[in-house]
């Protein structure tokens, strides 16, 4: 049994080989064609060669347009710096002479060249153009095709009229130059032109903060010459005028309204060239309190006008006198209000009162009645039919000039009664009804 499975592991085994050796030829001629593939891969891989000339010159910033290929090999170009004597592939080529090659990497570490070719990369011309419009006082922006990152930084222009609203302008040459991106001076890589053109002048803006202020009235004058530029700036060697003209001495409020006006170093007028946005305080007097109290008075009637005239005030102003007027004036008894009206005036006879606020504190007047003693007499008389009245009496305390009339008592029967009066009545000459004023 063991021997059984023995010979058949042989028979596989010889059957293989005979596959094997039946199809060697095929096998070497499969791997002969790997072979020559590979070797002819090592070889060529790499090869390079241009496939357009070099042209003579470059100008500074432009592309060297020299193009070359390579057989499954990626390709870059090297310059050769005659002034720095060496090969670089540094594509930012200053104004000078160069070599230009292709390289392409082969097999085994190694590199291949294409034929070398001469060039020069000569200035850049640019013009320096100039914004059509700018701030007064700003420099206007430039305009410039430059290479690379390079930057045109120029400091001063050249103007027909620096203070008119349209001027011609050009940079000027002397105050520029030209820098790349690492800061560097690259002036000398550029032929530059600056031509002249017309730029318009934008009025500058400036804004203005002006001050306001308050104060009670004290019968000075108000005023605030305070402001601040909160945006923008005066232009070097210009002067900024404000002239403030507003103040304020009674009560009220007004606007604090500056004049403003710029003048360039000769003193000339040059307020065009400036824009101000102006915000503008509030002057504001307030009145100035004054307190007045008015005296009182208390007097018997006497048919007589009494009045107070006595105030008592706060602090006036300085120079500040007062009248009185429309004081209460009390003639019949009874209680009254002193009101007394104040009028202030300041040390040129101007009425000032509206720039207080008074506030009164007001007296009384009192007028009590009048004692009045009317006495009543007897009266006897034998009875006759007719009635008798008690018309006779006394009036003591009645003040000269008034007239005292009572309805006396009556009596027509036998009897006696008391001799009252009724219907009492008091009146001066004009008839006016006074017994209210006496008791």
């Amino acid at each position: 049994m063991q021997y059984d499975n023995y010979q058949r592991k042989i028979n596989k085994i010889v059957n293989v080989l005979r596959k094997i050796h039946s199809k060697s030829r095929l096998i070497i001629i499969v791997l002969s064609i790997i072979a020559v593939t590979a070797m002819a891969y090592f070889v060529s891989k790499g090869t390079i060669y241009a496939e357009s000339n070099c042209p003579d010159t470059v100008t500074y910033g432009d592309p060297v347009r020299y193009n070359a290929k390579s057989f499954l090999s990626s390709i870059r170009y090297e310059f050769y710096d005659y002034e720095k004597s060496e090969w670089t592939f540094d594509t930012d080529l200053t104004p000078g002479k160069y070599k230009v090659r292709g390289v392409s990497k082969r097999s085994f570490g190694r590199y291949g060249y294409t034929e070398e070719y001469e060039f020069s990369v000569v200035p850049r011309k640019i013009s320096i153009n100039v914004a059509d419009s700018a701030q007064y006082g700003d420099n206007p922006e430039i305009y410039a095709d430059t290479a690379f990152e390079d930057r045109v930084i120029c400091t001063s222009f050249n103007y027909s009229n620096e203070k008119s609203l349209s001027t011609n302008v050009s940079a000027d040459i002397n105050s520029l130059y030209i820098v790349n991106e690492r800061g560097e001076d690259v002036t000398d890589n550029y032929i530059i032109d600056t031509p002249t053109s017309v730029l318009n002048i934008l009025p500058r803006q400036v804004t203005l903060e002006v001050s306001g202020c308050e104060k009670i009235y004290d019968g000075t004058p108000l005023y605030s010459r305070n402001y601040v530029i909160t945006k923008g700036n005066i232009v070097d060697g210009d002067e900024l005028s404000v002239a403030f003209e507003r103040h304020l001495t009674n009560v009220g409020s007004v606007a604090n309204s500056p004049t403003v006006n710029v003048f360039d170093s000769h003193q000339k007028d040059i307020s065009y060239l400036y824009n101000f946005t102006l915000h503008i305080g509030t002057l504001s007097v307030i009145p100035k309190p004054l307190s007045v109290s008015t005296g009182s008075l208390k007097a018997e009637y006497d048919g007589k006008e009494h009045f107070s005239d006595d105030i008592t005030l706060t602090e006036l102003v300085d120079g500040h006198i007062y009248a009185t007027s429309l004081a209460t004036i009390a003639t019949n008894a009874g209680t009254y209000t002193n009101e007394i009206k104040v009028n202030i005036f300041d040390c040129n006879s101007n009425d000032v009162t509206q720039n207080y606020n008074i506030s009164y504190e007001y007296g009384t007047l009192e007028i009590t009645k009048r004692p009045l003693l009317v006495t009543t007499y007897d009266i006897n008389r034998t009875y006759t039919g007719y009635p008798i009245e008690g018309d006779i009496y006394d009036a003591q305390g009645l003040i000269d000039g008034h007239v005292f009339y009572a309805v006396p008592s009556m009596l027509t029967e036998v009897g006696s009664i008391i001799n009252e009066l009724s219907d009492i009545r008091v009146w001066n000459v004009d008839n006016t009804t006074l017994a209210s004023s006496y008791v």
